[in-house]
């Protein structure tokens, strides 16, 4: 049977779940707690939750609905299945990588004709990866029909798509994938055969998407398991009908008024960012008109006081008009809703770390880990937000965490590791040497006191070292000219002035022998000439071609090596640590043997290091700084948001041209733009006492207009009761900032 608990607050769905396993608790206390959640960030914020409603959580697990669903099907399946999902993007594309390399059948214009790197085949071999993920999630039935020989195509693609089910069956014939898997679970469920490894009951929470593929797996075992699905509505009333984004921009433009066209629909924001929401709620509900048994549970709760924000919500609560209410009093606007006009981004950093200290000012009540700063680009905003929080003076200082950027950002010993692997390929200078020991782990591994790194700088200039490593090494590293401006020459200096008496016009062999060389000073050099012999060696290891998993194995091998950290500085390894382990475990399950050059290998190796990591004080009582979508649907009293400009936010679609589904749509499809609209639609409803809400409106070098986000203006049209607006600054929901934080107009 499917419980579906439905609530447009989060705490009142963790409550439910909390009841629900204080009433019923997991019949075999050894086997982990399993919920799956939307997100990571969600399932530490339950985590949480039950804890404080239980007293602990052991053992929890939080999956994803891709691993929730992966391991359904291992469990159900009859035969031996990998531990990981096939069709899983990174993995798919390295099976293609193979595949393109033994002739895989594809239209000749799509393959490389000049490609001595592989990048060029690597780089198709991700697109195709990533649309075969997709189409398995989001048209199985096509996938299927491939499957038993079909070629089955809609008009529209069915001309320049005719490759793709032959490359289908020749990729994945005879693998135990998820689309496979996913049909024999059916069969035996529909011949009342259910298999013996699924759970007892299962629970997903808090999830605002899910591919069709997925949501037919979960709720066709409603039919034989209990499963509780807990849906953020932020509706009481059904929506799933409400039209599409075109159609609601079409009655809106058509008129308003007594009986207007707008009447029509249940929401104007539902109707313009909840299309992915609305399509999840049609499935469910599909169901149910299929005769799914189902228990609905609801929780609804009123969001109170009279400010814009709770005005806001509850109009989307209830699907109704927005309560009439005076425009805001006074230069600050609305308290609970503010939208803040900037000319930088480090501007709107410092605007939000000032707006924080009012708000504690005046409620001393208001903890740092109930306030969140949620970024379009957490990468681009991270250096201005670090900025405006250390300049805070001793006794006003906030604690916060940033928790949410890509793994090769804002880790330095990261980057100097990225940098050795490509040793082979570039030009060692003496300002990339130099650069290289400000790593403290570089230096404690080859004895260099970092007190010493400038007298070591001086030794270079004045040694002549400017480029190369020496003779021997190879083209990049080298010294080709043999100018004497290489390591190899300036360690030829030291060894002679280590040696010889100290004597400015006598000459050894041609060299001149550098002065001082004794004491503090010749250990600090020696352990800088220790260092080029290390590189000289890699230099010419890495240059060799080999497999990838032994490539993976020379990398681990290099860091060993070359790095010595301690401390923090060991969390900072962890990403590409955890990269190489799973490049090399996918190599050996694929039996990957052709040698790779080194550019191929880092590019596959930056692959798996693009995704967002999530690091220390997530959720951990310091004020969290993240990407606006892990922590969407997440309540917090205080909800800040930077880089609403229309050029950003919502994201273009920039999925490649060798994807179907760019072309065709289905209800339940899901794309960025929407994507970011729900994400922001999300964060209206988690933000409890004040959102504030931040676009750059003037460009800071010349003073020239920037338009704000559209979801942005059609929010403040909302607020303004429909009325379009010539220019946002001239709602009364906008407060104007001025260009430099010094200015007289903020002191007013």
């Amino acid at each position: 049977m499917l419980h579906l608990h439905t609530s447009n607050r989060l705490e009142a769905l963790a409550g439910a779940l909390a009841e629900l396993l204080r009433r019923s608790p997991p019949a075999d206390p050894f086997v982990p707690l399993s919920v799956t959640v939307a997100h990571p960030g969600m399932g530490r914020w339950l985590e949480l939750r039950l804890a404080e409603a239980l007293g602990a959580v052991l053992g929890a697990e939080w999956p994803l609905p891709g691993r929730t669903a992966w391991r359904l099907l291992r469990a159900a399946a009859g035969g031996p299945v990998p531990e990981e999902d096939p069709l899983e993007a990174q993995r798919l594309a390295l099976r293609l990588w193979e595949a393109l390399g033994r002739g895989l059948p594809l239209p000749g214009h799509l393959l490389p004709e000049e490609d001595p790197q592989g990048l060029r085949r690597w780089r198709l071999a991700q697109a195709l990866a990533g649309a075969l993920e997709q189409l398995a999630l989001y048209r199985p039935d096509w996938a299927l029909d491939w499957e038993g020989g079909g070629d089955r195509l809609p008009e529209p693609l069915a001309r320049d798509f005719t490759w793709l089910p032959p490359l289908w069956r020749e990729l994945l014939g005879g693998v135990p994938h998820r689309l496979r898997l996913a049909r024999e679970l059916e069969g035996r469920l529909a011949s009342g055969r259910p298999p013996e490894g699924l759970p007892g009951r299962l629970l997903l929470f808090g999830l605002s998407h899910l591919p069709p593929l997925y949501l037919d797996l979960f709720l066709g075992l409603a039919r034989h398991l209990e499963v509780h699905l807990f849906l953020v509505s932020p509706s009481a009333e059904y929506w799933g009908d409400a039209p599409g984004r075109r159609e609601a921009r079409r009655l809106l433009l058509k008129g308003g008024g007594e009986g207007g066209a707008w009447e029509d629909l249940p929401h104007p924001l539902l109707a313009l960012w909840g299309r992915e929401a609305r399509d999840l709620t049609e499935q469910v509900y599909g169901w149910l008109d299929r005769g799914l048994d189902c228990e609905v549970h609801e929780g609804f709760v009123e969001p109170e006081g009279d400010g814009a924000l709770p005005r806001l919500q509850r109009s989307l609560l209830h699907l109704a008009s927005l309560e009439p209410a005076p425009e805001p009093a006074g230069p600050g606007g609305d308290p609970s809703l503010t939208v803040h006009a900037v000319h930088s981004p480090l501007r709107a950093c410092q605007e939000a770390v000032q707006a924080i200290l009012e708000a504690r000012r005046r409620d001393p009540g208001l903890q740092p880990r109930e306030i969140a700063i949620l970024a379009v680009d957490m990468d681009a905003y991270a250096p201005y937000l670090e900025a405006a929080f250390e300049a805070l003076p001793e006794g006003h200082r906030l604690p916060y965490a940033i928790v949410d950027r890509r793994a090769a950002e804002g880790l330095p010993l990261l980057e100097v590791a990225l940098e050795l692997l490509a040793l082979g390929e570039r030009e060692v200078t003496a300002p990339w040497l130099r650069a290289l020991l400000d790593e403290p782990a570089l230096c404690r591994r080859f004895g260099i006191d970092p007190a010493h790194l400038p007298e070591l700088e001086g030794w270079l200039l004045a040694s002549g070292v400017r480029r190369g490593l020496g003779p021997d090494a190879p083209t990049g590293a080298g010294d080709e000219d043999g100018d004497g401006r290489s390591l190899a020459f300036g360690e030829a200096r030291a060894l002679a002035g280590h040696a010889l008496p100290e004597d400015p016009f006598r000459l050894f062999q041609g060299i001149a022998p550098s002065p001082g060389m004794e004491g503090e000073r010749a250990q600090a050099v020696g352990g800088l000439l220790e260092l080029g012999e290390a590189l000289r060696r890699w230099a010419a290891e890495l240059g060799r071609p080999r497999p990838l998993a032994a490539w993976c194995r020379t990398a681990s091998r290099l860091l060993g090596e070359l790095l010595r950290p301690s401390g923090e500085e060991l969390e900072q390894l962890g990403p590409l640590r955890e990269a190489l382990e799973g490049l090399e475990g996918d190599a050996e399950l694929l039996g990957l043997e052709e040698p790779l050059p080194a550019p191929l290998f880092r590019a596959m190796l930056q692959g798996r290091l693009r995704a967002p990591r999530i690091t220390e004080g997530y959720l951990a009582g310091s004020v969290t700084c993240c990407a606006l979508h892990p922590l969407r649907h997440l309540p917090f009293r205080h909800i800040h948001v930077l880089g609403l400009e229309q050029a950003a936010f919502p994201r273009r679609d920039e999925r490649p041209a060798l994807d179907p589904l760019v072309r065709h749509r289905r209800r339940g499809d899901r794309s960025p733009a929407d994507d970011d609209r729900l994400a922001f639609l999300e964060t209206l409803l988690a933000a409890r006492d004040a959102l504030h809400l931040y676009w750059v409106h003037r460009d800071p070098r010349d003073d020239s207009p920037r338009e704000p986000a559209g979801p942005l203006l059609e929010l403040l049209e909302q607020l303004q009761g429909g009325r379009p607006l010539e220019r946002a600054e001239d709602s009364p929901y906008v407060r104007a900032h001025p260009m430099q934080p010094f200015s007289p107009r903020r002191f007013r």
